[in-house]
């Protein structure tokens, strides 16, 4: 089940996140992906999605278990693909069902031509996504 977004996405420069009305929310099992986001050291937990599921980087969450984790989102406009690098938590859930809530965006999709880049990008990002759910109970 996937719930569509809301109008006003914010970015970096938007204002703080709406936490009672999410851009979007996805459920899902999670599958194996391709490995990149191991590769580089942000693990990630991909579920499919639809595709007015919006693309970009977001501030959001995974919820499993009846337990919600702080996640850095994100969406390629090539894919239709939810991936969520979970905020300090490192366990296996593929096969497990999960639901992925974005709250505000980050920045949009961006393509990079070095892995240094792409790797300072992806810390920045997640970065920002701690700043944005800091203070919020459980995340």
């Amino acid at each position: 089940m996937h719930t569509k977004p809301e109008t006003g996405e914010n970015g970096r420069n938007g204002s703080s996140a709406n936490f009672s009305k999410p851009l979007f929310t996805a459920k899902g099992v999670v599958e194996p992906g391709k490995g990149r986001g191991t590769e580089l050291g942000f693990p990630t937990a991909n579920i499919p999605c639809e595709e007015w599921v919006p693309n970009g980087i977001f501030a959001g969450e995974v919820v499993w278990n009846d337990e919600s984790y702080g996640a850095a989102l994100y969406r390629s406009p090539n894919r239709a693909v939810l991936e969520a690098h979970m905020l300090d938590f490192s366990d296996d859930l593929y096969g497990e069902k999960v639901t992925i809530i974005g709250y505000q965006k980050i920045r949009g999709h961006k393509r990079f031509d070095a892995e240094e880049e792409l790797m300072k990008a992806i810390a920045e990002d997640i970065k920002d996504v701690r700043e944005c759910l800091r203070g919020i109970k459980n995340l």
